[in-house]
């Protein structure tokens, strides 16, 4: 490619050309200054992200803690909780009827040798 400084064009008026110089020097300022702001625009949202990196993994950490505390307070409870209930139901028909019936517990290792048939009636019916 030519270099447009080097260009002449008979029919160009010298006043026109010096225009198109300034016009040309113009872009190439606000070109180079467009490109510093998306430099400046980048680094600064990669700045943010890692700020809420950084806060989203101090918050993970905390989680982490309150679920190791809840697996092992918690769960045994609520598992020991339904042994309870299905035992319940086992030797009490109404309230097999009336809520369990309707409303059936999830297995958990805790309750899996629970039984899982109804209960007989009191009586034999």
């Amino acid at each position: 490619m030519s270099n447009p400084d080097n260009y002449s064009n008979p029919s160009a008026d010298p006043s026109e050309l010096a225009e198109l110089r300034r016009t040309c020097h113009v872009l190439r300022t606000q070109i180079a200054a467009v490109v510093i702001c998306l430099v400046v625009f980048n680094f600064s949202v990669n700045i943010f992200i890692f700020k809420q990196l950084s806060y989203v993994n101090r918050q993970i950490g905390g989680l982490n803690a309150t679920l190791t505390s809840y697996r092992t307070n918690n769960v045994p409870r609520m598992d020991k909780f339904v042994a309870e209930l299905r035992a319940f139901s086992a030797t009490n028909r109404d309230f097999y009827d009336t809520v369990y019936s309707k409303f059936p517990l999830e297995a958990t290792k805790a309750t899996l040798n629970a039984p899982t048939n109804p209960p007989a009636k009191p009586g034999g019916n």
